[in-house]
């Protein structure tokens, strides 16, 4: 590097430093600039003075430069609001929703263990088959546990009849875990509910449904015909809190889609300014 080039580069971090800016990546990326400034110009014939003159020239001076770069990141500072003001707003709204609109939830779980008769192990497809019960189930049924239980009253009065048993099938969670103690296979039944009460008896209702589902599937008539017998072994339990909605949960995800908004009007704003510019 000649001494030309490390004299601008001097004077640059100079007037750098005076602007607080970043000098090290600032000179890096002026070095490198510059450096092909030069090198282009001694391809295209000039003498080493006069492609670094032409390259000084062309690339402004340091107080320029550094005047350029201070009202960049000036630009960029005031640009912050544009990503802080939605990311706040969403997030304050968000949670806002979720404390105050949404109905809350409530959880109670039931758990069912798959016991084999005949052999050491269950057989292949049942616990699968279990998982997937609440979708077997037939609508009637389901119907005729909203009618008893007296669940979605308001839903009901606003919607088919219909469209409260799909609701419903979204409320049913079944999971099946393996024990690896004693090789058995346990099944939780979770309903959730807008009262603590109310997932507690449809979750009953529901383990008591899964079993009866189960016999009625056998081949034959004994229960045990499919080799297994499934059994409650903790009955549903009254939740003392509610397991949602979370106003943390929402205000973090309207907080993700207020930065993504946030950032974009940043993006679409630096694109046409740097078209005008050109």
């Amino acid at each position: 590097m000649s001494s030309h080039l490390d004299a601008y580069l001097s004077r640059l971090r100079k007037e750098l430093s005076a602007r607080w800016l970043d000098q090290d990546r600032l000179i890096a990326e002026a070095r490198e600039h510059l450096v092909d400034r030069i090198e282009d110009g001694r391809r295209r014939g000039l003498s080493p003075e006069e492609a670094e003159q032409q390259a000084f020239d062309g690339f402004g001076s340091p107080e320029t430069i550094a005047a350029c770069a201070a009202a960049e990141r000036n630009h960029m500072w005031d640009r912050k609001w544009w990503v802080l003001i939605p990311t706040i707003t969403l997030a304050v709204v968000a949670s806002a929703v979720s404390y105050y609109v949404l109905p809350v939830r409530y959880q109670s779980e039931a758990r069912l263990q798959l016991i084999p008769v005949s052999s050491e192990h269950v057989p292949d497809g049942v616990a699968s088959r279990l998982k997937d019960m609440s979708d077997q189930l037939s609508s009637a049924r389901l119907e005729q546990v909203i009618e008893d239980l007296n669940l979605y009253e308001n839903e009901r009065r606003t919607t088919s009849l219909g469209s409260v048993v799909r609701q419903m099938r979204r409320d049913i969670n079944v999971t099946v875990a393996e024990e690896d103690e004693s090789r058995l296979q346990a099944v939780a039944v979770r309903f959730f509910a807008s009262d603590p009460r109310l997932a507690q008896r449809g979750t009953a209702r529901l383990a008591s449904l899964f079993i009866d589902e189960h016999m009625r599937q056998a081949p034959g008539v004994d229960p045990l015909a499919t080799g297994v017998q499934l059994k409650i072994v903790e009955p549903p339990g009254l939740s003392a809190q509610p397991v949602g909605p979370s106003p943390a949960k929402s205000g973090a995800i309207g907080a993700g889609g207020g930065l993504l908004l946030g950032l974009t009007f940043v993006a679409v704003s630096t694109r046409r300014r740097r078209e005008n510019e050109e």
